[in-house]
């Protein structure tokens, strides 16, 4: 079972007084709901009683402090990021992704009401078919026939390859037996080569293009094509498989009904919905295989995260942030703090 806050509009204002140690705009943003304090005195921030909340508390040494007193003594402390879903920000009492017991089925995996099945088959439409991505895209969408003939994939059997950052913690910490970023590249290349009659559409992340970028870019060579001037969500569209480290992509390719090898670890792995690769073996023997969806299950996970969990956060980066990991402004349309009970 779980409880959260409720959603608070833009004219409500709640009692609960939090206290942080960062200026970020994502926690600024919030101080139209809450009364947030300031403070970069870690002894204080400890024995405010208030609520601790903060941007990634656990990257930097300080917040790291914070959070381990505070979950050490059971205080209540919430974790903000980014959420897996366009213009989203999660704020969890249970930490950061796969750390976070807030994403574990039995919070999640109960039948949706007629409701709420209507609500979550109007958000997959809007994903599906909207132009809002997690970083900036080189492109408009595209219509389906159009693309298939700009990369002559008419007939073809598509897997598509999200590439991610190299810096990022969630490769640091969780590619598994694929040992981050560059190792996963030569997986990708020798999966491609042993199934030559599969296309491999591969997008490397859109800030690896920044100059001071330490993630290795790919290359185009026989069936694998390189599409980074292409939206991502064009590339779900025409695929039939998604292959991934951990990508926040893979979480949405749920949306798409695409099933995902997934060959790191991931917050959204699930039995029934994605699949495991152990090894460089396994990766080839299931792209090969007829892999099920269950759609039911899947839906019934976007409608924890985009109804239940995640905050609606409108999120616009400038043209010169476009290749750097800064939001230039967000604007909160609702707040939401979750928090399991069982934690």
């Amino acid at each position: 079972m779980f409880e959260f806050l409720k959603s608070f509009s833009k004219k409500t204002k709640i009692n609960q007084s939090f206290i942080t140690n960062t200026r970020n705009k994502f926690i600024l943003g919030l101080r139209s709901f809450v009364n947030i304090q300031i403070s970069y005195n870690v002894n204080l921030v400890k024995n405010s009683g208030k609520a601790f909340i903060a941007w990634q508390p656990t990257g930097r040494k300080e917040g790291r402090l914070i959070w381990e007193h505070y979950k050490r003594n059971n205080l209540p402390a919430y974790f903000v990021e980014r959420g897996a879903l366009p213009n989203t920000v999660v704020i969890d009492s249970g930490g950061w992704l796969i750390d976070s017991p807030s994403y574990g089925e039995e919070n999640w995996n109960h039948p949706l009401s007629d409701r709420e099945k209507k609500e979550i088959d109007q958000y997959v439409n809007q994903l599906r078919y909207g132009n809002d991505s997690l970083e900036f895209q080189e492109s408009h969408r595209m219509r389906v026939e159009e693309f298939s003939k700009t990369l002559s994939l008419e007939g073809k059997y598509v897997v598509f390859v999200p590439m991610q950052l190299a810096q990022d913690k969630v490769i640091t910490l969780w590619s598994d037996w694929a040992k981050g970023v560059e190792e996963f590249q030569k997986v990708v290349k020798n999966v491609a080569k042993a199934c030559p009659d599969i296309v491999f559409l591969v997008k490397n992340h859109p800030i690896s293009k920044n100059p001071k970028s330490s993630t290795t870019r790919m290359s185009s060579e026989k069936n694998l094509i390189v599409v980074d001037d292409l939206h991502y969500k064009d590339c779900l569209e025409a695929a039939d498989k998604v292959l991934t480290i951990n990508s926040g992509v893979g979480l949405q390719a749920m949306a798409w009904g695409v099933p995902v090898l997934i060959v790191g670890e991931a917050f959204y792995q699930f039995e029934k919905i994605n699949h495991k690769a152990n090894n460089l073996e396994e990766v080839v023997h299931l792209i090969n295989e007829d892999l099920s969806f269950d759609k039911e299950k899947a839906n019934r996970f976007l409608y924890f995260l985009k109804f239940k969990m995640y905050s609606d956060c409108i999120q616009e980066k400038s043209k010169k942030h476009r290749y750097r990991n800064r939001t230039t402004r967000c604007k909160y349309l609702n707040v939401r703090f979750y928090k399991n009970e069982n934690q």
